[in-house]
């Protein structure tokens, strides 16, 4: 989001603020209850954020990438579960991107953007999925609108494929992720050495409303995730 952009979601939330600050000492009370409930739900329940087609120039992801395959594979399984499917270019390098985005009553009437990356990487150490994983999080952090703070949360799964991965690499993933902000992370790795995919299997405290229907939606764009690697250690 541009400097111009924050600026003026600043200056929004502090209207907004000072505004029903305002109506709280001059107006009845059950109008501030009408405002607040406004300002909350409105943009829960109508969508605010949208992925961005590919850029001038360049090509859809099914052309982009035609001739390999699993990429193929992921983009329509990615479809199939309700996701717009564009490729990005991220710091470390190309990526499939999916984006949906969910309203549900029992997430405390919340609305939450779910974003899918998968990215490649020919030799996959701690290192290298570390930044794949941060550069995944920028990106959907960059996806934010003005007024993310009432949007909803984020959710980003960066799945990262390899076929020589590192056993610290595999570690990591099936550690649990860091607790950030409005951003739910799920790191996974596919190991096409060895078919096999690691990932974090214990409970989600942060976010636990969401897991099942975050489950289900890695289950359905990637099938072996239901055979990850187990976490093996208390969490």
């Amino acid at each position: 989001m541009s400097s111009a952009k924050a600026s003026l979601a600043t200056v929004a939330y502090v209207v907004a603020i000072a505004g029903i600050a305002v109506v709280a000492f001059v107006g009845p009370p059950w109008l501030v209850v009408v405002i607040v409930a406004l300002v909350y739900l409105v943009p829960q329940i109508v969508p605010s954020r949208r992925m961005p087609t590919p850029p001038p120039g360049r090509s859809s992801p099914d052309t982009a990438l035609r001739g390999d395959p699993y990429a193929s594979e992921v983009i329509g399984r990615l479809k199939a579960d309700g996701n717009t499917v564009t490729a990005v270019e991220l710091g470390t390098g190309p990526a499939i991107v999916g984006y949906q985005t969910t309203f549900r009553l029992r997430w405390f009437a919340t609305r939450l953007h779910l974003f899918t990356l998968v990215i490649d990487a020919p030799q996959l150490s701690v290192t290298t999925f570390d930044a794949c994983v941060a550069e995944a999080n920028r990106y959907v952090t960059s996806m934010r609108g003005p007024f993310h703070f009432f949007q909803g949360g984020s959710a980003v799964v960066t799945a990262v494929r390899s076929a020589d991965v590192s056993d610290e690499a595999k570690a990591r993933a099936i550690s649990q992720p860091k607790k950030r902000w409005m951003l739910l992370s799920i790191p996974l790795i596919i190991d096409t050495a060895t078919d096999r995919t690691y990932r974090y299997a214990g409970r989600r405290a942060w976010g636990a409303a969401y897991s099942s229907w975050l489950d289900e939606r890695v289950s359905n764009v990637f099938p072996r995730a239901g055979r990850a690697t187990p976490v093996n250690r208390r969490s």
